[in-house]
């Protein structure tokens, strides 16, 4: 799966520019399977794991569920994977308590 996230994650491989203005002839990240790393573009696995556990907060999804999807800690959801800035949760909290008040009442809280 790490082969791969390199890989992918490289501009070149998903049809765009190299940044770098590397030609992918002579490129050795794009040379070599197992070399993909070597891309300063590439991303590693785990840029995966907080894009994905930041979305899915992003989308609402309550941090039990993701403890128990991702199998990692509420508190190191916190500290370490929402990248959500604080803008952003008050936006969310808003939300929520918009959609229990319309729940509990039938109309919106103000």
């Amino acid at each position: 799966m790490r082969r791969y996230i390199y890989k992918w994650s490289r501009p070149c491989e998903i049809g765009r520019e190299c940044p770098h203005d590397c030609s992918v002839d002579s490129c050795e990240a794009a040379s070599c399977a197992d070399c993909a790393s070597k891309c300063p573009s590439s991303r590693p696995p785990y840029a995966l794991r907080h894009g994905y556990i930041t979305q899915m907060l992003r989308e609402g999804a309550p941090k039990p569920f993701l403890s128990d999807r991702c199998d990692v800690g509420e508190e190191i959801i916190d500290e370490t994977y929402d990248e959500r800035d604080s803008s952003e949760k008050r936006e969310r909290r808003q939300e929520l308590l918009n959609e229990m008040a319309k729940e509990a009442t039938g109309g919106g809280y103000l």
